[in-house]
């Protein structure tokens, strides 16, 4: 609610953490078989009018998948904080587009080994990299099922991954069309809850004063 009152534009909310959930109050497209196969689903505004969902079980993916990198590259718990996006690194992956992750907590049908393959990545940093090349692969894919045919012109990200810099940039990357905002708020459900109940208007520094709110 928060973003659509101060937001003048269609946009996408990407909320992130143990379950990343894309949300998109401008679809009003009906559900079908496929989407509810895919994890599609639709919540509904205050207003009764749907918002359409797609939600990916991506915080705890990465949670497990993060814990083998660091057994395996022997770094301290906080090394993935350190790794900023490469485009060295980037186009270096991208010669050979392969996966090397296999997925525990997500379902998913695509190719992938048998296990997760880790001695061809010289450091951690690089195979860091092709964990979220990997990963926001599938976030793409579900953030296209909930635009459907929507004329979206941004996307929000908020969440655990708002402070991922790799995430952010492969996300924005492939969306180079729309703006990408990054947004922080702790009382992000209590400021929407206040809103319901209050008729005060929200102005144009809202998301930027209570949200933190960043351009991307």
């Amino acid at each position: 609610l928060p973003y659509f009152k101060a937001s003048d534009q269609a946009f996408l909310l990407i909320s992130t953490g143990t379950w990343s959930i894309v949300l998109n109050p401008f679809n009003n497209s009906d559900l079908s078989q496929k989407d509810l196969k895919k994890d599609g689903l639709n919540y509904m505004r205050i207003d009764g009018h749907p918002v359409r969902a797609s939600r990916l079980f991506l915080g705890k993916e990465y949670s497990l998948q993060l814990k083998k990198l660091r057994d395996y590259y022997k770094v301290d718990k906080k090394a993935h904080r350190a790794v900023k996006f490469s485009e060295s690194i980037y186009q270096q992956l991208t010669k050979k587009i392969q996966h090397y992750f296999t997925f525990e907590a997500i379902n998913t049908k695509r190719k992938q080994p048998q296990t997760t393959i880790l001695s061809c990545f010289a450091t951690f940093e690089i195979a860091y990299h092709q964990l979220m090349m990997e990963l926001v692969e599938l976030q793409i894919a579900h953030a296209e099922r909930a635009i459907g045919k929507t004329a979206v012109e941004k996307i929000f990200i908020d969440g655990g991954f708002a402070d991922n810099d790799l995430f952010v940039k492969l996300i924005a990357r492939h969306f180079k069309n729309l703006k990408i905002r990054t947004t922080q708020s702790p009382l992000g459900s209590a400021l929407g809850a206040a809103m319901v109940l209050s008729e005060k208007k929200v102005k144009s520094n809202f998301l930027k004063k209570h949200y933190a709110m960043k351009k991307q």
